[in-house]
C-alpha cells in the first residue's frame, strides 16, 4: 500500500522525502526489496528508522526537534502504540499546516472487532485491541474534524474448517492475532473460537464459502 501511495504522490510532486518507521528489521528488508522493482530512483529519498512511533517521538522531544510532515499514514499500526490518545494528538502535532493524517483500523462494526471483543485474552503487551470507533471518539473529544470512509472487505475462511489444511491453520492464527492456537489451546477452546468465527456475528455464508467480515475504516484528518 505504501508503494501505491508513493506512486500517486509522485504524480503531483517531483520528489518525496519519506521517513519509514518500522521496528522489525526483516520487514524493512522486505520493503527495500519491493522498492527495487518499483523504479522510484532518486525521486524518493528514504529515511529508514528501525523504531516504533513511541521511540521515534520520544527521541525527537529529547532533542527538541519535532519534524513536520505534509502527509502521515498510520495503516493498521495504531494497535501497537502505548497510548492511543496521546499518539493521535502527537501525530497531528507533526503535521505541517494543511498536512494530512491518514489512519486506518478495523471497523467497529466488523467481524474482526467482534472476534477480538469476544476473546480479549488474545491481546498482549505489544498489541492492543482498538477499532475505528476508538479513534473517532478521541477526535470528537478534542473537537478535531475528520472524514471517515468505510471499506467493505471479506475474507474467505472456508479453509479454516478443512481438516489438514495448513493455510486454514495459519489464517485462524492471523485472524485471532495468536501463534499456534490449535497447538497451545484445549480442543474445546479451539472449537469455541472456530464456532464463533463462522457465526453470524463475524461471517456470512455464500454457497460453500464462508466469508469473514473484514471491514475497515479510513479516518482522515487535515491540519
Amino acid at each position: 500500500m505504501d508503494c501505491n501511495m508513493i506512486t500517486q504522490l509522485l504524480k503531483k510532486f517531483p520528489s518525496i522525502a519519506n521517513t519509514v518507521l518500522e521496528p522489525a528489521a526483516d520487514h524493512i528488508e522486505e520493503y527495500k526489496k519491493l522498492l527495487e522493482s518499483k523504479g522510484f530512483g532518486s525521486d524518493v529519498d528514504f529515511n529508514w528508522r528501525q523504531q516504533t512511533w513511541d521511540e521515534y517521538y520520544k527521541e525527537c522531544k529529547q532533542v527538541n526537534q519535532i519534524k513536520k510532515f505534509h502527509f502521515i499514514s498510520a495503516i493498521h499500526s495504531l494497535y501497537y502504540v502505548e497510548d492511543l490518545e496521546s499518539t493521535i494528538l502527537d501525530l497531528i502535532n507533526c503535521l505541517e499546516e494543511g498536512g494530512v493524517l491518514l489512519m486506518i483500523a478495523v471497523s467497529d462494526d466488523s467481524g474482526f472487532w467482534r472476534l477480538w471483543k469476544r476473546f480479549p485474552m488474545f491481546a498482549d503487551d505489544l498489541y492492543r485491541q482498538i477499532n475505528s470507533g476508538d479513534i473517532r471518539r478521541i477526535l470528537d473529544t478534542h473537537q478535531i474534524g475528520y472524514k471517515a470512509i468505510t471499506q467493505e472487505s471479506r475474507v474467505d475462511i472456508t479453509c479454516c474448517y478443512e481438516d489438514g489444511n495448513q493455510d486454514g491453520v495459519l489464517l485462524t492464527d492471523f485472524l485471532n492475532h495468536v501463534v499456534n492456537l490449535r497447538e497451545c489451546s484445549s480442543q474445546s477452546f479451539v472449537d469455541e473460537v472456530l464456532s464463533y468465527m463462522r457465526g453470524e456475528d463475524c461471517t456470512v455464508q455464500n454457497g460453500d464459502q464462508l466469508l469473514f467480515n473484514n471491514d475497515w475504516q479510513a479516518i482522515i484528518v487535515t491540519n
